[in-house]
């Protein structure tokens, strides 16, 4: 049988409990990923937020043991794409790689670019109003020009990559730090909320003219339509609670203990569980779900853009600057966390695949414990993409993106944990797994089928070409299994090596 790229892998269990609960945590970034579900719930009618945020965590939970058994029968870097080549075959581990890789690669541009305009360009204008200082207002305002957007969002991207360059239990120090911050926002931010009544928060928007409050009708719980409310729920699903499992791309990485796995996947889903509840709850109390519906679809007369969780909850606490800038503080950290792990989990694919000789052997090349090589790569690819998606203007559906990580990775892993579960004799994986592919079908099938038969959520899912759109997603799909054959096909008449043979067993530590 041909042997690996190396005996060992380099990497170093460096990782503590701490350090995978703030890495899953922060991946998962309630108060940054609850804004999207909420903002197209407009074209939900009928739907229960309170609800969905609950069903959401009970939809969820199975994928999170799931995610918990498969990290301690198997503890290796590398993550889905180590259980799907293993157990489901090297050419469905090249299609979950594949996919993998896109929807990283294109998602980091994404997620500088909300850095800026969900955050950076928010605090500017809060700050600029709140102590009237307009040229804080103007700098904001600056920045939404392309070629400003695509200077910060390099400079984002290249931090990104210089903090996973450090050593894994440095970017860890960093993580700890930036996740303690967003943790503390996010508690000021729901008692900002709380401090206040619905009535309240509707006289000071009429005061200070942000919104006609005569013009906004409805309660503020919009109702208990079953199927809008699924949708919901699905959307908070793939938005905030399905990555408690960002860990599982470092296990490799993580001092083996038991703890970590419990309080690192199951303890940080139960705490953003717990934080989307909350966070949703205090939203329908205190601003209403009729005025957070009707601020996204008409705007608001302030001078700080409706697009962002900081915006609605940064009114309230105004003239508290304590609780003011403690919110400020902690959504500077939202999309930089996701970054920062963003370029971590590709990087540890390139890494995994390199082991198996289905990438460059220079991927696997470690440097004070991290794959320096493939970082790299990771972060020069995501600025090719930010000016693609940037100066060029190309786009990818939102619906386009769930199918590449829904489908491609979670599905696949479902499936290949239930031959995991009954190979090794594991009814709590087996029923897990069973559970987890049973869940990602109802939400998938439920996003789908609404999109299909409501065209106000259609047009907030899908958007940009079509050809390429369709092209992104079948592209994966076809590459990814050409490519398997081409590497196949070099490494065994150039080295004699047939590399499907080191699918057969698990790589080494």
């Amino acid at each position: 049988m041909a042997k690996f790229a190396r005996e060992s892998s380099g990497l170093v269990r460096s990782l503590s409990t701490l350090d995978v609960f703030n890495i899953n945590f922060s991946f998962m970034g309630p108060a940054a990923g609850i804004l999207y579900p909420l903002a197209i719930a407009f074209a939900l009618q009928g739907s229960n937020w309170i609800l969905a945020a609950i069903l959401g965590g009970l939809m969820t939970l199975p994928i999170s043991f799931m995610y918990f058994y498969l990290s301690k029968e198997i503890p290796l870097t590398g993550g889905d794409y180590i259980y799907i080549s293993r157990f489901l075959g090297p050419r469905w581990g090249f299609v979950e790689a594949f996919g993998n890789l896109a929807f990283f690669i294109l998602g980091i541009p994404i997620l500088a670019m909300f850095e800026v305009t969900l955050v950076i360009v928010p605090v500017l204008q809060i700050i600029g109003y709140e102590y009237n200082l307009p040229y804080l207002t103007s700098l904001a305002n600056s920045l939404g020009t392309p070629l400003n957007l695509f200077a910060l969002t390099v400079v984002l991207i290249i931090i990104a990559v210089l903090i996973n360059l450090l050593t894994v239990k440095n970017m860890a120090r960093i993580i700890n730090i930036l996740t303690f911050l967003q943790l503390i926002g996010t508690i000021a931010i729901i008692i900002s909320l709380i401090m206040v009544s619905h009535a309240e928060y509707l006289s000071y928007l009429s005061s200070i003219k942000a919104v006609n409050v005569t013009a906004i009708s409805g309660s503020k719980i919009i109702g208990l339509n079953p199927l809008s409310t699924l949708v919901l729920t699905g959307l908070i699903i793939t938005s905030v609670y399905l990555y408690s499992s960002a860990s599982i791309w470092v296990n490799g990485e993580i001092k083996k203990s038991k703890n970590a796995f419990i309080f690192g996947i199951l303890g940080s889903f139960s705490v953003a569980v717990l934080f989307t509840v909350l966070l949703v709850s205090v939203i329908v109390r205190t601003i209403g779900a009729n005025v957070f519906t009707y601020v996204e679809i008409n705007g608001w007369n302030l001078p700080f853009a409706p697009s962002s969780m900081l915006s609605f909850a940064i009114i309230p606490s105004l003239k508290n600057p304590f609780l003011f800038f403690t919110i400020i503080a902690g959504a500077l950290t939202w999309d930089i966390l996701y970054l920062i792990i963003n370029v971590t989990i590709p990087s540890r694919v390139l890494f995994a695949m390199s082991f198996d000789r289905a990438m460059p052997t220079s991927f696997s090349t470690v440097r004070r414990g991290v794959p320096y090589i493939a970082i790299l790569t990771i972060g020069a690819l995501a600025i090719l993409f930010d000016y693609l998606e940037i100066v060029v203007g190309l786009t990818i559906s939102e619906i386009v993106d769930l199918i590449i990580y829904v489908v491609y990775q979670y599905m696949l892993t479902t499936i290949a944990a239930i031959r995991i579960g009954k190979k090794y004799g594991e009814p709590e994986l087996l029923i897990s797994s069973v559970l987890s592919f049973a869940s990602l079908a109802i939400t998938v099938g439920s996003i789908f089928y609404y999109s299909a038969v409501s065209p106000a959520f259609f047009s907030q899912i899908y958007y940009g070409s079509a050809v390429v759109n369709i092209g992104v997603l079948i592209s994966i799909a076809v590459i990814s299994l050409v490519a398997f054959e081409l590497v196949k096909h070099y490494r065994l008449k150039k080295e004699g090596i047939n590399i499907t043979y080191n699918y057969k067993e698990l790589p080494p530590e």
